[in-house]
């Protein structure tokens, strides 16, 4: 539970995140931003879930928000450097 809580202070913290050096209104514009993605993301996978239809939208949603994920903190990692 430990490493959880790690590395859930890691993305969710704004003092502990890769986003730290940069300045407070875009920290928190990209962090909304993500947080849509991440919403819209999961939206669509339980809604493919809760029909009949083929579960790829939702997969495609889920691996996207991951990637843009990664994308963004390789941005701000540079950013920082």
């Amino acid at each position: 539970m430990n490493m959880i809580s790690k590395r859930w202070e890691l993305i969710m913290n704004p003092t502990k995140s890769i986003l730290k050096n940069m300045p407070a209104e875009q920290r928190f514009t990209i962090s909304c931003l993500l947080s849509c993605l991440w919403s819209l993301a999961f939206c669509i996978y339980i809604g493919e879930y809760l029909s009949i239809a083929p579960y790829m939208m939702g997969h495609i949603a889920v691996i996207c928000a991951i990637a843009a994920t990664i994308y963004v903190f390789n941005q701000a990692k540079r950013y920082s450097e």
